[in-house]
């Protein structure tokens, strides 16, 4: 119901949120900020502490779904995640109450993630800094880009076993490298030339 600015005896009654809590479970070498959490649809990404505990607040009471998703493909849809990103992992029907916190079981995030860590270098063993590097999943293509850094080394934290990488600098020749399973370290040498 419309009020005007000099309406007297207006009464507000604001809905007491809920909110929920937990913990991640990675592998050791995985950076848990490497994902973001969400509960019910439209809301904005939470980001695990260290420790891997979260807290979701602000939460309207009823039953919610929560959804792991990981940090680049989150940041690709402005602070959501979209219904075409990949869960790492899915919980739903959980009962948020006013004025309370739900606590969930830890969330097992365990073998989901893989770390994939490159070295770009030209034919002769120096590392290229800002090198342009793109990598694909059988889960989704692309993921974001990066630039390596000025050792000329880039590390992507991936929800695949596999993937297909890309470096690409001005001056040398664009060079593709699959990596399989348990190849979690490799050396790109990209050979001057055009693209």
């Amino acid at each position: 119901m419309p009020a005007a600015v000099d309406d007297r005896d207006v009464v507000l009654r604001l809905v007491q949120c809920g909110r929920l809590s937990g913990s991640l479970l990675v592998d050791p070498g995985i950076p848990v900020d490497t994902v973001r959490l969400e509960a019910g649809k439209g809301s904005f990404l939470v980001i695990p502490l260290a420790d891997g505990t979260f807290e979701i607040p602000n939460l309207k009471p009823g039953r919610v779904e929560v959804r792991v998703v990981t940090r680049r493909y989150a940041l690709r849809s402005y602070g959501r995640s979209s219904p075409k990103t990949a869960a790492l992992a899915t919980i739903p029907g959980i009962r948020v109450e006013a004025g309370q916190t739900a606590s969930l079981r830890a969330i097992d995030l365990r073998g989901l993630l893989t770390r994939f860590d490159a070295l770009v270098t030209d034919t002769k063993g120096t590392a290229l800094a800002l090198t342009w590097f793109k990598a694909t999943t059988p889960v989704v293509r692309p993921l974001v880009g990066h630039y390596t850094s000025h050792e000329g080394k880039v590390t992507f934290i991936a929800p695949a076993r596999s993937l297909s990488v890309v470096a690409s600098k001005r001056g040398f020749r664009d060079k593709t490298v699959e990596v399989k399973p348990g190849q979690n370290r490799i050396t790109l040498e990209l050979a001057r030339g055009q693209k």
